[in-house]
């Protein structure tokens, strides 16, 4: 079974009420709990909270954000099944809140530190939000990566790589080399 997807009844509410607003990605979470599919968006909180992720800002493009997201085990003294994703956001400074729920009801194995040093699982998604809003990462968590990952990224930053058939310039906005957002 694969994951489905969703927006929260929360997130959609945020959404529809977005006028020039400042919307920020505070969180990512995995969750072991399951809720029926029907039942995923309306969804406050993850089932079962387990574990606080890292995120990486892959792109940006108008009102999408790409979004990496790594289940590290370093931490782990046991295992887990991952069963959900949530990312959470927060409008102008206000409380955190969910507003985007993956899910599997087989899950994933996340061993335990002991079982698999150093294991990393990463997850991607892309999320579309109002054009009425200015969105912004505001989860500067440290994550790791290889040498073949960061030599990939690089090569994307540079637009050596073509993505999807185009170019990284056309695919994501350019960075700018003065040090500005990539």
């Amino acid at each position: 079974m694969s994951w489905q997807t969703t927006i929260t009844d929360q997130g959609l509410a945020v959404l529809a009420g977005l006028d020039d607003n400042r919307v920020s990605i505070v969180a990512a979470w995995t969750g072991t709990g399951t809720v029926p599919a029907d039942d995923l968006h309306h969804q406050a909180e993850l089932t079962g909270k387990k574990q606080q992720l890292p995120i990486i800002e892959d792109g940006k493009r108008g009102n999408k954000r790409i979004l990496r997201m790594q289940v590290l085990n370093n931490e782990l003294d046991k295992g887990y099944s991952l069963h959900q994703l949530g990312i959470y956001i927060s409008v102008d400074g206000g409380p955190p809140l969910l507003y985007f729920i993956a899910h599997k009801e087989e899950g994933d194995t996340i061993p335990s530190k002991e079982n698999l040093p150093g294991f990393i699982s990463e997850y991607v998604t892309t999320l579309i939000f109002s054009m009425h809003a200015d969105v912004v990462l505001e989860c500067p968590e440290t994550a790791y990566i290889t040498a073949d990952a960061l030599d990939s990224r690089i090569s994307l930053l540079a637009g050596i790589i073509p993505i999807d058939g185009g170019t990284f310039f056309e695919e994501y906005e350019p960075f700018a080399a003065d040090g500005g957002d990539f």
